[in-house]
């Protein structure tokens, strides 16, 4: 029996079929490494379990690790065979992993114990593994290796990473766009990557219509790198052959000499002796020096190899001149071969000097020698042009006669350029033509002798814009003055630096020269040569004699305001539809509004009843900026034109959620005093998350259908414009609000607070605008995940850029102000170059009856606490404006262009005392001889609350006058109290409110005037009453110190000035 058994085993080990996992190949032996690579833990789990996978099954061996292939019970000779295999199997992993893995697991009896052991140890795919792998792809560079090794690399990390997402195979659009972008994702990484060398490569690639594959671009890239290896390799070549050619020929020179064994002590040469050394003795008549390289001095073609005396590698090869290596132009240049070195840096040991270099259009200085009058200015004001190619003067354009000049005596002002200037508006095409006769690219235009031109010059020249001229438009500009392109060469050969110590440019004079019979001329190009698209924002000194840049000036701004307030300038909002159309950006965001508007369900298409009267629509354009200033998104709106609904048939209840602008200031002065974050939240179409009740028509949206169509849409949802829309979203946002554990305020509905233990937290709400703040980031957090549950919201980060108004971070507080809307209000009326005046409206301003005009002179917006009189009063003649409010209304925009940056600064310093100006302007109105009430509000340094309106009654009396303002003032300081007392701020009682009358100080307090008091009971007891409770106190202030006298009178310029000081304005942009 134990002689057949091994037979019997034997042949049936050997009839196992080549395809069962049990059998072993003769090559399958227990000391193979399957795979090349190792385990070392986590970072490479993913590549080495893939490629032992990919071993395992070419081997037929993965169901050991798997657990599929499982031990035989029944038969003993097929058990042992597997406990064979698994054992082979069990040394393969171990052979391909580190040897600190390897001493915890060769204990292991079972292959898949180990197998599954590694994967729990290491196949954790966690955000910090997928963070890791992440920054090597976009941090990895070629580093002077091929490009091939590169590619190499990063196609293996972008395998690695596609393996750790494993994202759902799908064949939607949707999938396909994700695999564009994924595709265009990697086509950026491998560019960003690439040397320096191969940026020509790149910028082609990246203009291209159409970006290619990944491979094709490593395909081009391939080919530029072969193209460069071999035109190096044959330029080395040669170099080489020159090289050995010269070694040999001096060999066979050498070897025909005296020994070679003589070596002089003194200049270290073989063939002679310190004795015999010509450099002791002198050299004899006639002696030739030997060149060392074998070059012929008489021959400049030869190639020149410069090798370092210290490592004896060769630095550069270039061209010979006489003995000398020739270091050109481009040696001063940087190149990444070098490693971000010139040739001559690496030759000499230090940089080239650049201090020549000077600032290109900046202010300079150009000495006159020559000038016979002592007391004449010894140098004319320039602007710096350039160079030449043929004079070593600087090329200077002298402001006053408009001449071009070649000076080498000049003083430069690197810090001024006299053609800066922002243009906004359609100014800025008159200011690009008074450049088109300046030449800015002589110094890499080639320079050809100075010919007479066919047509003189233009003569003549742009006059200044007066005091009170209206700005140039572009169909009422000057000519334009100055030299024509074609006339813009340089004399070649012409006289050097003179006496004077500048040469003029002749081809840019305007003098008269008679032109000889025969002389050859350089015709003139009939053309229209504009300046490069850069050359946009530049404007010439002089021309307006007012410019912007004297009124804002971003020289002062930090860092963090200066990005913003840039982003914030370049962008506009187009005014209707037709200009929208012309920007694919609008024409987007119009489509993705549509798109929501069809996702709601907002209307259905009906034909309208004939007892019916469908509404009209149109479209809205907002910006919404980041904290940074750059563009959020463009968002498109669909109003409905809600002002031609009829009460009781359109819609019956109205509310809407738009908070106080005076409840804004008390929370942005509260946050800034307890350094609390301040962030804004928008909610993406937010009229149309409410239902409407009542049957509403409204005509198709422009540009979305045929002109043929008769039906309208009946709105089935709220949209922006209805009068009921803001009540519907009030309704949902209260619902949510509440449920968040919000409470609303009883002074201000548009006001919400969340108070729990030691959690303080206040939302303001402004129809879909949302401003947020408390003292604590955690549940602010929260908050903003909840709102997002329950609407689209998009999250713009701290509070920045609000209703128009910019929110600028300084190291006392906060700054408000309206710098954009202001400048975009001048551009409109062209009123950018015009002469500023120091006071909104005229000390005396008299109203005379004139013919109307058909035309709106007042937007209806709020500016600033500073012209709050006049625009209180040219809004009583909005619905028939004349001529007379006209030009108050552009002397209105000429004090804005004087500082449209001053707004009003929140100090982190703050008190929290409450106190008020108030002042009247008895009987001011002519026509209905009604006073006029003024005052403002102060919450410590900050003034919060102003006003000037019109009284509702005529006063018969000044004292009567100042005492309704003060009741005004008393029910405005009343409510603010009361928004203090919800904002749990500790006040101060009782508040000052100081007066300039003490007639009316003393009706207030003493009841003795009731004979003169009757007529106005009700202010007399109100007032009386919050004297009493020790709410008010009335304070005599002097005339010179009554701030309020701002908001009810026309003031001079000092008694103006004075008091917008003391109102504590701050321009962040003054000169």
């Amino acid at each position: 029996m134990p002689d057949t058994a091994p037979s019997t085993s034997q042949t049936l080990i050997s009839k196992l079929d080549i395809g069962d996992p049990l059998y072993l190949h003769p090559s399958d032996s227990s000391s193979l490494t399957i795979v090349s690579i190792k385990l070392k833990g986590t970072e490479n789990y993913a590549v080495w379990s893939s490629a032992m996978k990919l071993a395992l099954e070419a081997k037929n061996k993965y169901g050991f690790i798997d657990g599929k292939v499982e031990k035989s019970k029944d038969d003993a000779i097929l058990a042992a065979q597997w406990d064979r295999c698994n054992s082979v199997v069990l040394t393969w992993l171990l052979n391909s992993i580190s040897e600190e893995l390897f001493l915890g697991q060769v204990f292991s009896k079972l292959a898949s114990e180990v197998w599954t052991d590694l994967k729990e140890s290491f196949d954790k795919i966690d955000g910090s593994v997928v963070y890791d792998l992440y920054k090597k792809i976009n941090c990895i560079s070629q580093n002077g290796s091929t490009v091939a090794e590169y590619y190499n690399r990063l196609t293996t990390m972008w395998k690695q990473f596609d393996a750790m997402l494993q994202l759902p195979s799908c064949s939607c659009q949707a999938a396909k766009d994700y695999n564009d972008f994924s595709a265009l994702i990697k086509l950026m990484q491998f560019l960003m990557g690439l040397d320096d060398v191969y940026q020509p490569v790149r910028t082609n690639i990246l203009t291209r219509e159409s970006f290619p594959s990944v491979k094709v671009a490593f395909s081009i890239v391939s080919r530029e790198e072969s193209h460069r290896l071999s035109s190096n390799g044959t330029k080395s070549q040669n170099v080489s052959f020159i090289s050995k050619a010269s070694q040999s020929f001096d060999n066979k020179k050498r070897s025909t000499r005296g020994p070679n064994n003589l070596k002089c002590s003194h200049c270290n040469m073989l063939g002679h002796t310190i004795d015999r050394c010509f450099e002791i003795i002198g050299y004899p008549s006639g002696f030739r020096r030997r060149n060392n390289n074998n070059t012929n001095n008489n021959s400049s073609n030869r190639v020149n190899s410069t090798s370092d005396s210290k490592s004896k590698k060769v630095l550069m090869s270039g061209r010979q001149d006489s003995g000398l290596y020739v270091v050109g132009n481009n040696g001063l240049l940087p190149s990444s071969v070098l490693n971000s070195r010139s040739p001559f840096e690496v030759m000499f040991g230090f940089k080239p000097s650049l201090s020549h270099l000077r600032n290109f259009g900046c202010l300079c200085f150009s000495t006159v020698l020559n000038d016979p009058d002592k007391f004449a200015f010894h140098a004319d004001k320039c602007v710096f042009l350039g160079y030449s190619n043929i004079k070593k003067g600087y090329k200077v354009w002298i402001l006053d006669n408009k001449k071009i000049y070649f000076s080498r005596d000049v003083k430069f002002y690197e810090n001024i350029y006299p053609f800066k200037l922002k243009t906004i508006g359609n100014q800025g095409k008159v200011f690009e033509l008074n450049l088109n006769h300046l030449n800015f690219f002589d110094i890499i235009t080639s320079e050809v002798p100075n010919m007479p031109n066919d047509e003189e010059g233009i003569s003549g020249a742009h006059d200044p814009v007066s005091d009170d001229q209206q700005p140039l438009s572009p169909s009422t500009s000057a000519p334009v003055s100055g030299v024509e392109p074609g006339q813009q060469t340089e004399q070649a050969g012409s006289s050097g630096v003179g006496n004077s110590g500048r040469a003029e440019d002749t081809s840019g004079s305007h003098d008269d020269t008679v032109q000889s019979e025969g002389t050859p001329y350089i015709r003139r190009s009939s053309r229209n040569v504009n300046l490069p698209k850069r050359f946009d924002e530049y404007i010439v000194e002089g021309k307006v004699k007012y410019g912007i840049e004297k009124s804002v000036n971003y020289s002062s701004l930090s860092c963090d305001n200066l990005c913003f307030v840039s982003n914030l300038n370049k962008t506009c909002e187009p005014a209707c539809f037709a200009d929208a159309i012309k920007d694919p950006r609008w024409v987007d965001a119009m489509n993705k509004e549509m798109e929501a508007l069809y996702r709601n369900g907002t209307w259905v298409l009906v034909e309208l009843p004939k007892d019916r009267k469908a509404i009209g629509c149109k479209w809205i354009y907002k910006i919404k900026y980041k904290s940074n200033g750059e563009v959020e998104r463009f968002k498109a709106r669909l109003v409905a034109k809600g002002y031609s609904q009829r009460e009781g048939i359109d819609f019956g209840e109205t509310f809407s959620p738009v908070v106080k602008m005076v409840t804004i200031r008390c929370v942005l002065s509260l946050a800034v005093k307890n350094n609390w974050q301040i962030y804004q939240l928008d909610i993406n179409n937010a009229f149309l998350y409410g239902s409407i009740t009542e049957d509403v028509y409204m005509k198709l949206p422009p540009g979305y259908f045929p002109e043929s169509e008769t039906r309208v849409c009946k709105l089935v949802k709220s949209l922006y414009g209805l009068k009921q829309a803001p009540r519907k979203w009030n309704e949902k946002l209260n619902e949510t609000l509440f449920k968040m554990g919000f409470v609303q305020s009883l002074c201000d509905h548009s006001m919400y607070i969340l108070s729990v233990k030691s959690v303080f937290v206040v939302l303001l709400v402004y129809v879909d605008d949302i401003i947020v703040t408390g003292n604590s980031d955690v549940e602010i957090v929260k908050i903003k995940k909840q709102l997002s549950d329950s609407f689209q919201i998009k999250d713009f980060g701290m509070l920045k850029y609000f209703l128009g108004i910019e929110v600028l971070y300084v190291n006392d507080g906060i700054c408000l102000n309206q710098r954009k809307y202001c400048l975009e209000l001048l551009s409109e009326f062209g009123y950018l170059g015009v002469k500023p005046v120091s006071t909104p409206i005229e000390q005396s301003h008299i109203i005379a009856n004139k013919l109307s005009l058909n035309q709106n002179v007042v937007k209806d917006h709020e500016l600033s606490e500073v012209d709050c009189y006049a625009v209180q009063f040219l809004s009583q003649f909005m619905h028939s404006p004349q001529e007379c409010h006209l030009q108050i209304a552009l002397r209105l925009l000429k004090y804005l262009k004087l500082s449209p940056g001053k707004g009003v600064l929140f100090k982190k310093e703050n008190d929290f005392v409450l106190k008020g100006f108030v002042d009247s302007d008895w009987a001011k109105c002519l026509a209905t001889r009604k006073s006029v009430t003024g005052y403002g509000i102060f919450l410590g340094s900050s003034l919060i609350s102003w006003k000037s309106k019109k009284q509702s009654v005529v006063a018969r009396s000044t004292a009567e006058a100042e005492y309704r303002a003060m009741c005004s003032a008393s029910c405005e300081v009343v409510w603010i109290l009361n928004v203090l007392k919800e904002l749990n701020v500790d006040y101060k009682l009782p508040v000052q409110l100081f007066c300039d009358s003490q007639s009316a100080i003393s009706i207030a307090f003493n009841p003795v005037f009731h004979e003169r008091t009757k007529h106005f009971e009700i202010d007399l007891h109100f007032l009386r009453e919050k004297i009493a409770n020790g709410v008010i106190v009335p304070e005599k202030v002097t005339s010179e110190d009554q701030l309020a006298d701002l908001f009810t009178k026309g003031l001079n310029s000092l008694q103006h000035d004075s008091l917008c000081g003391k109102l504590g304005m701050l321009d962040l942009f003054a000169g």
